[in-house]
């Protein structure tokens, strides 16, 4: 019971753990979810969940995608850097599709500095034409210095690379999509 508990409220947060707003997910069903009780934002820890919606309404998380290395786009659409690496996220996506890589946009502020509306991630899909990698509307929340209650971010975009274990393997701050894609590749070996 105790263990259910504890995923029930991982499950609830939308970053990780204290200091975050508890947000209901009935909608997610975790049956087969793997259990991270002692989740650290940083290398070579397991990642805490992302929970937010996307472009549909719909509640999407971080730990829907395991079992596949996944790439997690931590952006602000107001980012210059931010809006070429969204030009890009659907073909890494396609380029890795036969291992099932996610490479997953986590949007955490609009042109004015609030969390990105439905018609906001709406629109960064149509203008990057994205059609099948996750972009996800959250909080600024997700954000922390402290990695046991967030990711730290210190600077637009931030890259963060989790094996399919929900590892975190690598953390890349700022844009280079080639360098993203050679750490995806040596992620992969």
């Amino acid at each position: 019971m105790l263990n259910f508990l504890s995923l029930l409220c991982m499950i609830m947060l939308p970053g990780c753990y204290a200091g975050c707003q508890p947000r209901l997910i009935s909608d997610v069903d975790t049956s087969d979810r793997v259990e991270i009780e002692d989740c650290n934002n940083d290398v070579d820890d397991y990642a805490c969940n992302i929970v937010g919606k996307n472009s549909d309404g719909l509640y999407h998380d971080l730990y829907m995608h395991q079992g596949k290395p996944i790439v997690v786009d931590i952006s602000a659409m107001w980012c210059g850097y931010c809006q070429r690496a969204g030009m890009e996220s659907q073909e890494v996506q396609d380029k890795y599709d036969d291992i099932d890589l996610v490479f997953m946009t986590v949007l955490t502020q609009n042109f004015s500095g609030e969390s990105p509306s439905l018609t906001d991630l709406k629109n960064w899909e149509d203008n990057f034409s994205i059609s099948s990698a996750p972009v996800v509307s959250t909080s600024t929340d997700v954000l922390s210095s402290d990695p046991k209650t967030g990711y730290s971010v210190q600077g637009f975009p931030t890259f963060v690379f989790i094996d399919k274990n929900l590892k975190i393997v690598y953390i890349q701050r700022g844009y280079n999509m080639e360098y993203s894609e050679y750490v995806i590749d040596t992620m992969l070996r």
